[in-house]
């Protein structure tokens, strides 16, 4: 009062609280260096301290203190105690994970902290040897190492690629954890493409940033082919073919064996072997004299001109596909084709097509014509023709 300050006050027992969580826990599944993503979780404080908590701030940090913060999603609210940092979650130059606690007044000063776990588990290697021996093409297997840490991993994921980075980049596959290698066929085309990138990938996410490798294409092609004839007679030859080793025959030497061949063109159309296999190291083979200038091969050379109503999808002889080698459109009945074959005994002529007026009796409008030089033609026996509403296989 005016008079007196009372002697006996009304008091209350200050009670310091310190709110603390325990146990933070991330389980990274981002496999690339400086990014995170996956489940955050911690221990809440117990009574009495989380009476008066109304959030959870989970932040990246450079130190124990919180400073230089980056709040990773949204305030979490009492009673939940976890959460989700999505794949490639930066965490560049940040070392510490941090949770600041706040009540419905302030959000405390000092975070509980702990450092990063940062997954990161790339393949330890890849090798590729090339066994395909021409220029542009490759074929052999492709090996990847298995990475250090292999907790997080599920698949390997591989593509062909031209150069170090994503854009233009080819799946070739993916590939469950211990399986280390994928063979790539024979005449596997390069393209553009100059690099095998290998990704790991989790649960959550492929890695960003793959092991690249450098293709090295092989080219064992010989060099400076010669021959010349020293049979005096018209269309018969005699003499020796030499040639040189490729240049990369003397860098990696992958060469078993040499096979020359007489064709009918510088493609290997139709090709005859001259002699048996050739022993790697050899540079030359005889061609005995009397040897005849035409092949028996062209002697028994047969062109067809054909055509079908409406596209041709396909043409095989003997079991191969030859529709590579069809001169002519392949779109029309109007349009005249061509092929030249080798007559083998026992071998059948293919030719699958399809019509293009889905409206009209199929029945009515389909046709076929052929006149081949050894006198076959539509008209002759022999021929076989099936009509489906569907395709017969992948390829007819």
């Amino acid at each position: 009062s005016d008079l007196a300050l009372q002697t006996t006050p009304a008091a209350v027992r200050i009670f310091d609280i310190e709110a603390k969580v325990e146990d933070i826990t991330l389980i990274d599944k981002d496999l690339d260096s400086t990014e995170i993503g996956g489940p955050i979780s911690w221990i809440p404080p117990g009574p009495p301290a989380i009476n008066v908590v109304w959030l959870f701030r989970v932040v990246t940090a450079t130190d124990d203190a919180g400073s230089d913060r980056s709040q990773l999603g949204d305030d979490v609210p009492v009673g939940i105690n976890e959460l989700f940092a999505p794949a490639e979650t930066s965490v560049e130059g940040k070392g510490r994970l941090a949770i600041f606690i706040a009540s419905t007044l302030c959000e405390q000063t000092t975070p509980t902290a702990v450092p990063i776990n940062d997954t990161h588990q790339p393949v330890s290697f890849v090798w590729f040897p090339d066994f395909d021996l021409d220029s542009a093409e490759i074929g052999g297997r492709v090996e990847w190492g298995t990475p250090l840490d292999v907790d997080q991993i599920v698949n390997y994921v591989v593509f062909f690629a031209p150069g170090i980075g994503t854009v233009g980049r080819f799946h070739i596959g993916t590939f469950p954890i211990g399986t280390n290698s994928l063979v790539l066929p024979t005449d596997t085309p390069m393209g553009s493409f100059t690099h095998f990138l290998v990704y790991t990938k989790s649960p959550l996410a492929e890695s960003s940033m793959p092991f690249s490798y450098e293709i090295d294409d092989i080219d064992s092609t010989v060099l400076n082919l010669r021959f010349t004839d020293l049979d005096l007679d018209a269309d018969e030859i005699g003499g020796n073919i030499t040639w040189d080793p490729a240049g990369d025959t003397l860098r990696f030497n992958r060469v078993e064996h040499y096979h020359v061949y007489f064709a009918l063109d510088a493609g290997g159309y139709y090709r005859d072997q001259v002699a048996d296999d050739l022993m790697s190291g050899t540079n030359q083979v005889l061609v005995l004299a009397d040897t005849l200038l035409v092949s028996r091969l062209e002697q028994t050379v047969v062109t067809c001109t054909f055509t079908m109503a409406d596209v041709i999808d396909s043409v095989f002889y003997d079991g191969n596909n030859i529709t590579d080698q069809v001169i002519g459109d392949l779109s029309g009945w109007l349009f005249e084709k061509t092929v030249t074959i080798i007559q083998e005994p026992f071998a059948y002529l293919v030719i699958s097509g399809h019509g293009s007026d889905f409206d009209a009796d199929v029945c009515f409008v389909s046709g076929f014509l052929i006149t081949c030089t050894d006198g076959v033609s539509s008209d002759s026996e022999g021929w076989e023709s099936y009509g489906l509403a569907e395709p017969f296989d992948p390829l007819h």
